[in-house]
């Protein structure tokens, strides 16, 4: 399926105005504290706008435009032509634009921006009990999921809206001989920790 293409005019202060084709909205996913690329090469003149205000111009040379919180951490890389941002911050998630001025094109990236997720802990839940019954807890968080997996396979899922409510999700199996995972994820990054390995440590 072909994506929508939509038609966008910018003005700029000069009065000029151009018109740009772009496709959908590519987004992308990070962790607080890491990098993040733009792959949009914009080699001669351009601007990089977030949320409808333009940060930065290139025009042969790259400087910042307004004393956002990005001053410090945007970059332009001269040898790819593309824009960057380092220690990302969990305000830096919004809509962003890298427009080329110069080949009239019209990028727009939707940043969301997270908290690595927690490490998992498995305690057991009835020692006494011959079948295998534990528990797996994590702290929760935006988009976190918790789940029981075996051989890569989703055996139990839960999630929770609430982010001051830790997640917990209990297992209980006749056979412990088999591998079985807890794994805590949010779109950007994940925790696993095998459960009888746990349990040997005293978890």
């Amino acid at each position: 399926m072909r994506p929508a293409v939509i038609l966008m005019f910018t003005c700029w202060s000069a009065g000029v105005c151009m018109s740009f084709a772009h496709a959908e909205v590519t987004e992308l996913k990070c962790i607080v504290g890491k990098r993040v690329t733009f792959p949009t090469a914009v080699k001669k003149t351009g601007l990089f706008i977030k949320n409808a205000d333009t940060v930065a111009r290139l025009d042969h040379i790259f400087y910042i435009t307004n004393d956002s919180i990005l001053r410090d951490r945007l970059q332009w890389d001269s040898s790819t032509g593309f824009f960057y941002i380092t220690d990302l911050q969990m305000e830096d998630s919004g809509n962003y634009r890298v427009v080329d001025t110069d080949r009239k094109s019209d990028s727009i990236y939707q940043l969301t921006v997270y908290n690595p997720v927690s490490t998992p802990q498995v305690s057991s839940r009835n020692k006494m009990k011959p079948s295998c019954s534990v528990l797996c807890s994590v702290e929760n968080g935006r988009e976190v999921t918790l789940s029981w997996q075996r051989e890569g396979e989703t055996l139990y899922i839960t999630s929770r809206p609430d982010v001051n409510t830790p997640l917990s999700l209990p297992l209980e199996i006749e056979e412990c001989s088999s591998t079985y995972s807890c794994v805590a994820a949010n779109p950007a990054s994940n925790k696993t920790v095998q459960h009888l390995r746990a349990l040997k440590s005293g978890v």
